[in-house]
C-alpha cells in the first residue's frame, strides 16, 4: 500500500512538472535575442537522436548548437563519440568558438542563457534520464527533446563566457 502511494505521489509530481514546463515553453516559443558576434540563441535546435528510439541522445549537441547560434550539423555528437568522457572535448569545441565554459552553482539561475543539466521526467528502463536544456533565469528557454518536458531537478549549470571578457 505504501509503495503505491509513493508511486502515485511521484506520478503527480511528474505531471505537475510537465504542465509547468509546457506552460513555460508555450509562453516563450521564440527566442528574444538575435545572434550577433557569436552570441547565443538565434534559433532553437532540436535533438536528432533519441534514447527512446534506441539511440544515444544528442541533447548536449542540440543545446550547444542553440546557445552558440550554430546549426546542429556543425556540432559533434559528444556523448556518442566520447561516452562518459564527453565534457573535455565539449569544452574544447566551445573554446574553439571563442567561449570558456564556467560551471556555476545551479541555485544561482542567472538572467542570461545558460546550459542546465539534470534529471528529466522521462525515464529509460525505469531510471531517470540525464538531460541538457537551455535555461534563462529560472525557466527552461528551450528543451531540445520533442516532449519539451524540461528538467525535474537542475543538478549542474554552465555559463558560456566570451574569452575576451574572461581574460
Amino acid at each position: 500500500m505504501r509503495r503505491r502511494q509513493g508511486e502515485a505521489a511521484m506520478f503527480l509530481r511528474r505531471v505537475k512538472a510537465q504542465r509547468a514546463m509546457r506552460h513555460a515553453a508555450s509562453r516563450n516559443a521564440a527566442p528574444k535575442r538575435a545572434n550577433g558576434e557569436g552570441s547565443i540563441c538565434s534559433r532553437f535546435q532540436d535533438m536528432e537522436f533519441l534514447k527512446e528510439a534506441g539511440q544515444v541522445g544528442d541533447c548536449v549537441r542540440a543545446s550547444t548548437a542553440t546557445i552558440l547560434g550554430l546549426p546542429r550539423s556543425e556540432v559533434p555528437h559528444f556523448v556518442r563519440d566520447h561516452g562518459g568522457d564527453w565534457r573535455g572535448p565539449w569544452e574544447e569545441f566551445i573554446a574553439g568558438r571563442g567561449f570558456i565554459v564556467v560551471e556555476i552553482d545551479p541555485g544561482q539561475r542567472p538572467a542570461c542563457y545558460y546550459l542546465g543539466c539534470g534529471r528529466t521526467v522521462r525515464t529509460h528502463d525505469y531510471r531517470p534520464v540525464s538531460h541538457m536544456v537551455v535555461m534563462e533565469g529560472r525557466r527552461v528557454a528551450h528543451d531540445p527533446h520533442p516532449s519539451r518536458s524540461g528538467l525535474m531537478i537542475l543538478d549542474r549549470a554552465y555559463v558560456l563566457v566570451p574569452k575576451r571578457i574572461a581574460n
